[in-house]
């Protein structure tokens, strides 16, 4: 999913669902790093610059789209329960 539909996507759904796609992301970031980073991608010289510079704004969004996300959530929801879960997954991430 791209920014705009993930955005999207999280105003249509419940506090708890967008908990769900931000921890999904959370490990989707981390493996790919972690993949990235053992098999030294980055530092390939014969890596093309336009896919370089796609991986390292992938990883370079993390975490500020998933809190922002987070943020976006919280101020739609009118539970305490939801407010404070929420608030708690945003500094979690920081």
């Amino acid at each position: 999913m791209d920014d705009g539909v993930r955005e999207q996507h999280c105003e249509e759904i419940s506090w708890e669902e967008v908990l769900k796609v931000v921890w999904a992301r959370k490990r989707e970031i981390e493996f790919l790093g972690e993949v990235l980073e053992a098999r030294g991608v980055l530092q390939d010289q014969d890596l093309p610059e336009e896919v370089r510079s796609f991986l390292e704004s992938v990883l370079g969004s993390f975490p500020d789209l998933d809190i922002h996300l987070l943020a976006m959530a919280r101020r739609r929801e009118p539970s305490e329960e939801g407010h404070q879960a929420l608030t708690k997954a945003m500094r979690d991430l920081l």
